[in-house]
């Protein structure tokens, strides 16, 4: 019976999906290091799609912020992060985003069909 990988699969499409439907909720602040103080930043909702949180961080600085576009790169510990969960961009350090978690899980539904 193929009801429950079906019924994963679309529960997991509707997971992702709202996320984009109805926004991307981030931290914002300048110069708000690590470890981070969550009380010091400002929260930012965008409605949209293709949004990321994004932490940058330089040889002193270290801004949070939302954003649409972002292109991640780190050279000597500094550089750009990006994550498209909720509040992703608070941790210290953003090891993936929702896209692979999202083609794990379809990998490992599509082998139970």
């Amino acid at each position: 019976m193929h009801v429950l990988p079906n019924t994963l699969l679309i529960v997991t499409i509707l997971l992702f999906a709202s996320q984009y439907t109805f926004g991307l909720t981030c931290y914002s602040c300048a110069d708000c290091g690590d470890p981070f103080d969550a009380t010091s930043a400002s929260n930012i909702t965008v409605n949209g799609t293709n949004l990321y949180c994004k932490k940058t961080q330089g040889a002193s600085i270290i801004d949070r912020n939302i954003t649409d576009i972002c292109q991640p790169f780190t050279v000597g510990g500094n550089g750009v992060q990006c994550c498209q969960t909720d509040f992703c961009n608070g941790i210290t350090q953003i090891f993936s985003s929702n896209s692979l978690v999202f083609i794990f899980l379809i990998g490992l539904i599509s082998k139970f069909m």
